[in-house]
């Protein structure tokens, strides 16, 4: 973008001097070399300038302006998904009355989010610890504190020689994958 800019004041100093538009692709082919403009583009921006131009900036595009991604309808996402991350972009399109493709572009571009699936690894849990995953499967909660809380009273059950234990088979399976050199293996045949 910024070398097409450079090009553009380029054929304005060439204007300026006098040059005709083949020495001013000549001048730019020797310069820019292969990501230099083409005669035709040269040509078009030689008029403009010969036609009273003064600014080398691209002009305004055409088209419909953008109506769903506004800052109202990005802050109402913001706040849908803080509220309730396990919203789907069907959700806030049905709530919100935003097209899905509005609602995704808001998420994505605007808001910098993406869905991250996570696979909990079950067979790296403790036995207690599998038992309380148990009693939660299925259980829905409502804010984000509750998970916090719940979270942490499972972390605070944890001793030492368990984070470690599980450092240690993580470190495991790491050296597995690395030895493998990107080869195809389906479990890690510890088990």
């Amino acid at each position: 973008m910024a070398d097409l800019r450079e090009q553009r004041v380029c054929i304005k100093f060439c204007f300026k001097l006098g040059e005709t538009t083949p020495e001013m692709h000549q001048m730019l082919k020797q310069a820019f070399g292969d990501n230099s403009l083409g005669q035709t583009q040269i040509y078009d921006w030689y008029k403009h300038f010969k036609n009273g131009r003064t600014s080398t900036d691209d002009d305004d595009h055409l088209g419909w302006p953008s109506t769903g991604t506004t800052p109202g309808n990005v802050a109402k996402v913001r706040d849908m998904i803080l509220q309730d991350r396990r919203l789907t972009i069907q959700d806030l399109c049905n709530t919100l009355g935003l097209s899905y493709g509005t609602c995704q572009r808001i998420l994505s571009e605007e808001l910098n989010m993406r869905r991250i699936v996570v696979k909990f690894v079950p067979r790296l849990l403790q036995n207690e610890q599998k038992q309380h995953r148990l009693e939660l499967k299925g259980r829905r909660f409502d804010i984000v504190e509750e998970i916090q809380a719940e979270t942490q009273t499972v972390l605070n059950t944890l001793t030492k020689k368990d984070f470690q234990d599980a450092f240690q088979k993580w470190q495991k399976h790491w050296y597995r994958c690395m030895h493998s050199q990107g080869d195809y293996f389906e479990g890690d045949g510890t088990e």
